[in-house]
Parts: C-alpha cells; sequence; structure tokens
C-alpha cells in the first residue's frame, strides 16, 4: 500500500517481518538495512517542506514506514483516538499528505468473523469517522483542495485472512479530489501496490525505478 511494489521486490513477506531480515540487503540503491522507500520518503526527498503526518492504530505498522520522513508520528490508542489525533493535526498543521490508519475493522473480523453483523458494524463506524475528519478538513479550509483515499490492507473469510480467496483478496478503493471522476466505477484491475504511484502522481512526484505499481489513470477526467 505504501511503496509501490511486491514482496518479490519489497521483501516484505507476512507479520512476522522485522527489518533485521533486510539488514544485509541493499534495496533500490540504497544503503544496506534501509527499508524498500515507501510514499512517506519519495515525499520527502522531493519536497524537504511538505508537512507529513501519520497516524496508525497498528503496532506494527511503524517498521514498515520511513517514519524518519515524517513531521509526526503517532501510534493511536483506538480507532477513536486515531480520528481525533488526525483531526487535531489537520488543525494545527493543515498537512500536504496524512495517512490514518483505523484498526478496528481488522479487529472485528478476526473476532466476529468477516461479513458478520458486527463486522459490518465496524465498517459503519469506520465511515462515520472518516465524516469527522472530512469535517476537520473542512473546518480548516483544506477540504476542496484535498484528495481523499479509502482503501484497505485486505478482506477475510470466516475469522481469517491471508489466502487467495476472492474475499480475502479484494478491497475498496475510492478516490475523491479535483480532477477524479465523479460516480465513475473503475474498471482497470488494482493492485495494492499501484496505490503509491497513484499518489505520487497526484502529488506531481517521479517514483523510484524499483516501485513496479502503476498510476490508476483511468480515475482522472
Amino acid at each position: 500500500m505504501i511503496n509501490g511494489a511486491a514482496p518479490k521486490q519489497n521483501h516484505i513477506h507476512g507479520n512476522d517481518w522485522e527489518r533485521d531480515k533486510i539488514a544485509d540487503k541493499c534495496l533500490c540503491g540504497q544503503m544496506p538495512g534501509e527499508i524498500f522507500p515507501t510514499i512517506f520518503k519519495v515525499i520527502r526527498d522531493q519536497n524537504p517542506d511538505a508537512v507529513i503526518d501519520c497516524v496508525y492504530d497498528w503496532d506494527g505498522f511503524a517498521r514498515l514506514a520511513n517514519t524518519e520522513s515524517m513531521n509526526v508520528s503517532i501510534n493511536a490508542s483506538g480507532e477513536y483516538d486515531a480520528c481525533s489525533q488526525a483531526c487535531r493535526l489537520i488543525a494545527k498543521d493543515k498537512p500536504d499528505f496524512l495517512f490514518v490508519h483505523f484498526d478496528h475493522v481488522d479487529h472485528a473480523g478476526h473476532a466476529y468473523g468477516h461479513f458478520t453483523e458486527e463486522y459490518y458494524q465496524s465498517i459503519r463506524l469506520a465511515d462515520s469517522l472518516t465524516g469527522v475528519i472530512i469535517s476537520a478538513l473542512k473546518g480548516a479550509g483544506i477540504f476542496e483542495e484535498t484528495y481523499l483515499l479509502i482503501t484497505a490492507d485486505h478482506g477475510g473469510t470466516h475469522k481469517g485472512h491471508g489466502g487467495a480467496t476472492q474475499r480475502e483478496m479484494q478491497i475498496p478503493w475510492l478516490m475523491m479530489g479535483k480532477g477524479v471522476r465523479k460516480n465513475f466505477t473503475i474498471k482497470q484491475r488494482i493492485r495494492q501496490f499501484d496505490t503509491a504511484p497513484t499518489l505520487a502522481k497526484i502529488l506531481n512526484l517521479k517514483t523510484p525505478d524499483c516501485w513496479i505499481g502503476k498510476p490508476a489513470l483511468s480515475i482522472f477526467e
């Protein structure tokens, strides 16, 4: 989602991955041990003055991202805190790039099962919290110039995920913003690692040669 490449390139193959797995590897022409470049690093390298904020509700996220490229990195304590922190940063920083992660939908899938009523309730909550963030963007006067992408890292079946079934691999991918087609259903296949290149295109950034993802051009007018 954040680095424009598949496990074959970024060497991240599962939740047990830690940075010491690449201690002796030079990824994408970088120094040994540096993680595969994420959208955070690409923004920072090409726009040193950018305000880059990140709020995440899964402890494992920081090891996957270039936190050194962020102005603010917050490990939230639950979905309500993640929403609150995001709104605070929007009002204070008016960030150029803000990543917000809610983890409660994943928890509901594991605890109650995917596509159960409890799972759908967790999605409704995520929807309402996203509405609060949109209100914060409007309150900060930056909503009209903001691109909003809503997606997920996986689906699920029963109380698990990680397999190759359609329910586990198909995810929502919703985009809005200036120049993005309205009421448009995407026909092309969008792979998870096409997400970061699409964001890079919106931000007029050159993508690293080691990224294999492509921007989802069909979404633009």
